[in-house]
């Protein structure tokens, strides 16, 4: 029999709301580094197209808190 605890439901929920759209950006940011190692881009361009990648990151999950807090 499986025990029930509120706390790691509410704990894992929360975890899952931080991590909200965070799979297709951490799949972009794979996309680029393979670029970069095999010559497609520069670094110049690499480095440009991760920090816009990183402000997205920051972006979502700044979203995800403050929809949380909402739901509280």
């Amino acid at each position: 029999m499986k025990d029930y605890c509120p706390e790691r439901s509410v704990k894992e929920r929360i975890k899952g709301g931080l991590k909200r759209g965070l799979k297709e950006l951490d799949d972009e940011i794979c996309e680029a580094i393979r670029r970069y190692e095999e010559g497609e881009i520069g670094l110049e361009q690499y480095l440009k197209l991760r920090v816009e990648l990183e402000l997205k990151r920051i972006r979502i999950v700044m979203e995800n808190l403050r929809r949380l807090s909402k739901a509280r």
